[in-house]
């Protein structure tokens, strides 16, 4: 979670990830329930209104990677949002500062 100021206020944007239990084969043949990570939700608000969310899924069998998860989910969050150049570039500013 973050703050930055863009479209004229103060702004919070706030990260969730969704997890799902998957049954891997280990490497001695044993099957075993792991909880992974397979989206992650960004939300964009101002006050109590939501101004914009983004959703970046992975398969469950795949690598999870929170920051690329983060990545795509903030460039749809911002999408959604409608925020002008400036403000984008803010956000992600204060994205990379963190």
């Amino acid at each position: 979670m973050f703050h930055v100021f863009a479209a004229g206020k103060e702004n919070c944007v706030k990260f969730k990830h969704e997890y799902k239990t998957v049954n891997v084969i280990q490497k001695n043949g044993i099957i075993v329930d792991q909880r992974r990570p397979v989206k992650t939700h960004c939300f964009i608000v101002a006050g109590e209104n939501t101004l914009g969310k983004g959703v970046a899924s992975c398969d469950p069998r795949d690598h999870f990677e929170y920051v690329k998860g983060r990545k795509y989910a903030l460039k749809r969050a911002l999408i959604d949002a409608g925020f002008n150049k400036v403000d984008r570039k803010n956000v992600w500013d204060a994205f990379n500062s963190n």
